[in-house]
């Protein structure tokens, strides 16, 4: 705690930053922020855009990054894509920013953000377009867990289309 303490005192990490690190939490103008997820349980906090203006998605966009060196915002529409765009142009102008427009997804790093490194295999497998914004979602989320995702829309409508159709009913029947 001391280090941390030393740390604001010194300019070097700012209040917000601090306070995430001692609590956990950062609450900031558009609500709480759980800073410490990621330690906690190795998934990053995300930003459901969904019922949120664009001006709280863009706060907590700027609070996440402030706090943890990236952002994870979903189910963004257009106006808070733009809006949290903007703010992080703003305020974090060296911040390198991603959008995956059709998921609603945006993705934000910090200067000398360090992804972690997840020892683990992730296949993101789906059976068509319709299944697009599900699978960003994933795959995305795995990258930003530390392993980049593999995956196809067709490889899944081909091993289904080669199942017996016994063991297709039954798949079906307990999906």
């Amino acid at each position: 705690m001391r280090e941390i303490l030393e740390a604001v005192a010194a300019g070097e990490v700012s209040p917000e930053a601090a306070e995430a690190e001692l609590k956990g939490y950062a609450t900031g103008e558009a609500g709480r922020f759980d800073a410490a997820r990621t330690r906690r349980s190795g998934v990053p906090e995300a930003i459901l855009g969904a019922d949120k203006t664009p001006a709280e998605a863009a706060a907590l966009a700027e609070t996440s990054l402030e706090t943890t060196g990236r952002v994870l915002a979903t189910r963004l529409d257009e106006a808070q894509t733009s809006t949290v765009r903007d703010r992080l142009a703003e305020t974090a102008p060296a911040a390198e920013t991603r959008v995956h427009g059709r998921a609603g997804l945006l993705v934000a790093h910090g200067p000398g953000f360090e992804p972690p490194d997840l020892d683990a295999q992730v296949g993101v497998v789906t059976a068509g377009t319709g299944d697009t914004v599900p699978a960003t979602e994933a795959a995305v989320l795995a990258r930003e867990m530390g392993r980049p995702s593999t995956g196809s829309t067709t490889s899944a409508w081909r091993v289904w289309r080669g199942c017996s159709t016994s063991f297709r009913d039954f798949a079906h029947r307990t999906y």
